[in-house]
């Protein structure tokens, strides 16, 4: 939001969620594309990673996949919805 609230930011950063939060009964997916063109910047790649490393570290259970040449949000999903439905549909 504008303006930027650094302490809104921290409260709800994945990294801090990751960390503390009790998330171990959740069903955790997550995909980062290559070709994110946010990646010039912000550091996505590194940031999924650590969120990945942070899972790992506490034993979570979760999936994390690093897409070849995928890009940013709805145009990634959306050249995997087989693999989004099949994950969502495992709940129910």
């Amino acid at each position: 939001g504008m303006p930027f609230e650094p302490q809104h930011w921290h409260n709800n950063s994945l990294e801090v969620i990751a960390r503390s939060a009790a998330v171990g009964d959740l069903n955790i997916c997550f995909s980062y594309g290559t070709a994110d063109r946010y990646d010039s910047s912000f550091p996505m790649r590194k940031g999924v990673e650590t969120l990945s490393g942070i899972l790992r570290e506490r034993g979570i259970p979760h999936r994390f996949d690093v897409v070849q040449d995928g890009p940013h949000g709805w145009n990634l999903v959306q050249g995997h919805l087989e693999e989004v439905f099949s994950f969502v549909t495992q709940a129910f």
